[in-house]
């Protein structure tokens, strides 16, 4: 009766997927926007290109495995493992410079990223047909190349919903609108980028990456019904990501990659502000002797802007 009973409690303890895998494992996101040589340009919101450069030499020879979202929501849905310290490089807004300068980057390095494309200013400038450094936003053959080289993974930034209109900001909710009128007004929206997309490389992106990273509160739950598996914001945290637990994708905290302070400072510090509390790496789910699931709190790291 004894063996039965502790049999019994056994098989009522929660299951890993792996043994000795990590259920949970903290996942940091950097976000860039534009990369020129132009010193009037150059700030919080774009870098140059010998800056990026020495980001993705650090990260190719670093401890952090570079990953991109279909990694991230093969992890959280399916249990397939991610690397011990895996980092996610995201680029708001496709500029010409994902072409120019990205492209040939992450090809010489070898670094996987993420590059969220405006559907409106992709269309428009396009059809203009220009193709000189001045250009502000990719072309969809461009986008097509990106995509084909295997190394770059094209995500949805809004077909128009990047600027501010009828008081409201990017994809929020505007004063008065019902849910059901933002409901739709955003599934018409995405929608049209996700078949422009799906039409010029073949695959419809899985994460809607937020305007200004601005949203309301029923946002992640229109992009779920759309059939995204994920969302990116641009709160400054860590993100935990566990598996069996799809909410977790929606609203990814990222940190903004300025020009002056790089990719291995600011991992550095993320590193520095989590070791207090023994966080930052994979971690197995702990089973107390009770049952109960042990996890490691998660910090927020604000970096001085």
């Amino acid at each position: 009766m004894k063996f039965l009973f502790s049999l019994l409690l056994l098989l009522a303890l929660p299951v890993t997927c792996h043994a000795g895998a990590p259920s949970s494992v903290d996942v940091p996101i950097l976000m860039y926007h534009k990369v020129c040589k132009d010193p009037a340009q150059i700030g919080k919101f774009a870098i140059t290109p010998s800056e990026l450069a020495r980001d993705l030499a650090f990260l190719a020879e670093s401890a952090y495995t570079p990953v991109v979202m279909a990694d991230l929501i093969a992890f959280v849905l399916d249990g397939t493992p991610l690397p011990e310290r895996p980092v996610v490089l995201t680029f708001d807004d496709g500029f010409f410079s994902d072409h120019r300068y990205l492209l040939p980057l992450v090809l010489e390095h070898q670094v996987p990223v993420v590059s969220s494309i405006i559907g409106q200013v992709t269309d428009a400038y396009t059809s203009e047909g220009r193709t000189d450094i001045l250009y502000p936003h990719v072309t969809w053959p461009q986008v097509a190349e990106m995509a084909a080289s295997g190394l770059i993974e094209i995500q949805n930034h809004s077909y128009d919903l990047h600027c501010t209109r009828h008081g409201a900001k990017g994809a929020e909710q505007r004063t008065r609108e019902c849910d059901t009128a933002y409901a739709n007004r955003l599934q018409a929206d995405l929608s049209l980028l996700q078949t422009r997309i799906q039409e010029q490389i073949g695959t419809a992106p899985t994460t809607f990456t937020y305007p200004f990273g601005a949203k309301s509160a029923c946002s992640d739950q229109v992009l779920q019904s759309l059939g995204f598996s994920a969302s990116l914001a641009t709160e400054a945290r860590v993100n935990t990501l566990t598996i069996g637990a799809p909410d977790c994708l929606f609203s990814l905290g990222r940190m903004i990659r300025p020009h002056g302070r790089d990719a291995e400072t600011i991992l550095g510090r993320l590193e520095a502000s989590h070791r207090t509390v023994g966080c930052f790496r994979p971690h197995t789910t702990a089973q107390s002797s009770h049952g109960f699931r042990l996890q490691c709190p998660v910090a927020t790291y604000r970096p001085a802007l």
